[in-house]
């Protein structure tokens, strides 16, 4: 060997070991860096969905508090209830209408002005229901309904009060509910009028 050059022994296997660590080291850091980027994306999701659950539960337990709570029952049960009686009370005036524009087609002893002061003595307490106007016994006979029981004698008074009618037939109510009650009348008229 020549002057001023100095030996060195390589070993070959040492510089490969250390070579290798220097990879593995550098392979298991990025290993893992990506692990804790998925823990903490899927930790982020976890919680994410999380509260949007403990939202939910919150808002479901306020709608469900709003559902039972006895004010809001007898609320809707009163809408219900008035919502039944309209569609109850215009159901029988149709029913009514369509009666009353048959026997105006025909012909009719009891006229308009008739009609219109029979419907007054309803006075909104009284629902008429099943109208019918028979020509030849000159009756009328209908099925009626009321909330208020009392109200059932001071109806009859006031149609004995128009004086279109010769007698009228009541055989007592029937309670239908807690709210309605229901009772036939029959209503003989008193004589033939010719008002149109």
């Amino acid at each position: 060997m020549p002057k001023g050059f100095k030996s060195k022994s390589i070993n070959f296997i040492e510089a490969y070991k250390q070579k290798d660590n220097k990879f593995i080291y550098s392979k298991s850091f990025k290993s893992v860096v990506l692990l804790l980027s998925l823990v903490f994306v899927l930790s982020g999701v976890y919680l994410y969905i999380h509260l949007q659950t403990v939202d939910q539960k919150k808002e479901l337990k306020a709608i469900n508090n709003y559902i039972n709570d006895t004010n809001n029952i007898n609320l809707y049960d009163q809408a219900l209830f008035s919502e039944n009686q309209l569609t109850a009370v215009l159901f029988a005036q149709k029913n009514n209408l369509l009666s009353i524009k048959n026997i105006m087609d025909g012909d009719a002893i009891f006229g308009k002005d008739d009609f219109k002061s029979f419907f007054d003595c309803a006075a909104n307490v009284i629902i008429i229901k099943n109208f019918e106007y028979r020509n030849t016994t000159a009756a009328i006979t209908f099925v009626a309904q009321t909330m208020d029981v009392t109200q059932i004698p001071s109806y009859i008074e006031r149609l004995k009060a128009t004086n279109l009618f010769s007698s009228i037939e009541y055989n007592g109510y029937e309670k239908k509910d807690d709210l309605n009650y229901s009772f036939n009348l029959t209503c003989y008229i008193k004589e033939v009028n010719t008002n149109e």
